[in-house]
């Protein structure tokens, strides 16, 4: 049963749904709707540096996270207490950038649960010590 990643899915088997069905039947006879190129599915396994590389070089990525903890997310920046193992992936966030300035060095994610999440419906989760798994299971999407 395809449950279009309501229920927890891989994210990368997701994209391949999307290309084979949703984007086939749907958008092809409707240019300019959206052109999209490749998508890759990249296992860092903790490279946060790798990590970083890819937001800067690309721009936004889809990162599988551990949000067990999140429902009581108010604010901040999330630094521990979000284990990362890669069993423990559980939710899909996009990665729209990172601050490396700041007292908390961290990265800002755009999270699916609506804007009365969070910070206007992001997450701001540290960097360098792969907090709730960000860095084990990274997807890109070229749209041309």
């Amino acid at each position: 049963m395809i449950d279009h990643c309501c229920n927890g899915c891989y994210i990368f088997l997701f994209f391949r749904y999307f290309f084979a069905i949703i984007y086939f039947y749907f958008c092809r006879g409707n240019p300019g709707i959206l052109v999209a190129g490749n998508f890759t599915c990249d296992y860092f396994v903790g490279r946060e540096d790798v990590l970083l590389q890819k937001i800067a070089q690309h721009g936004p990525v889809v990162v599988a996270v551990n949000a067990i903890s999140w429902q009581y997310y108010l604010g901040g920046v999330i630094e521990n207490n979000c284990p990362g193992e890669p069993e423990m992936l559980n939710h899909a966030v996009e990665i729209v950038g990172y601050d490396l300035t700041s007292s908390i060095p961290h990265y800002i994610a755009k999270n699916s649960w609506g804007k009365r999440f969070g910070d206007g419906g992001y997450v701001k989760i540290a960097t360098g010590s792969n907090v709730c798994g960000i860095a084990n299971e990274v997807t890109s999407l070229d749209v041309l």
